[in-house]
């Protein structure tokens, strides 16, 4: 045989094996991914982290009134009975652990508006407006700033919040370069965590 026959010969050699391997390599990366696929379906944790596939966030799922491991695993099974290997167990805690922080907000947020219609809302409105020439309104008012200018501030230059809620405050003042001079009685609000919660309140509903 010629040389130039085993050189004419080569590449279709290359061809016949190089061809095999890569059956045998696509075969093998399809098997990998449908193998993983079916355990992401199938087992219980990733199957979890699954219902973020069509609930994106905690924020795009209704929050339920009684917020309890049982109740979202019931929940859970019932509207996706196709949950295997006790996947609902697991969907339930992933529920759960999202679903808690909106819970807290919304209570709060709930007791942060009962205390403020209980405690300002008489002077100040409903809606924060206040009374034109009385009493200062709080929508937008420099003064629920975390770092409010000088004149609303304390002498380290910290909101005086806290002291007014449990001291009231005499004028005159300035609320959006509008004078106001009248006294604001106590409200005696001095425990750390009430006030934290209507400033809280104060500072999400008013400061737009």
């Amino acid at each position: 045989m010629s040389r130039a026959c085993v050189i004419s010969k080569g590449p279709a050699v290359l061809r016949r094996l190089i061809k095999p391997a890569l059956v045998v390599l696509a075969a093998l990366i399809t098997a990998a991914v449908l193998l993983g696929a079916a355990a992401w379906v199938l087992l219980p944790p990733q199957q979890a982290r699954g219902c973020t596939l069509c609930h994106p966030g905690a924020a795009n799922l209704p929050l339920p009134e009684e917020l309890t491991h049982a109740g979202l695993r019931a929940s859970a099974a019932a509207a996706h009975p196709y949950l295997l290997l006790g996947a609902e167990d697991e969907a339930a805690a992933w529920l759960y652990t999202a679903l808690l922080p909106r819970r807290a907000a919304s209570r709060s947020g709930s007791a942060g508006k009962a205390l403020y219609r209980a405690k300002c809302a008489a002077c100040h409105g409903t809606d924060g407006a206040g009374q034109p020439g009385r009493y200062p309104p709080l929508l937008g008012s420099e003064w629920l700033l975390p770092a409010p200018p000088p004149h609303a501030a304390a002498p380290d230059g910290a909101s005086r919040l806290p002291e007014i809620l449990a001291d009231g405050l005499t004028g005159p003042i300035s609320v959006r370069s509008v004078p106001y001079d009248s006294t604001m009685l106590p409200p005696r609000i001095t425990d750390p965590a009430t006030v934290r919660l209507l400033i809280d309140y104060l500072r999400r509903e008013f400061l737009r």
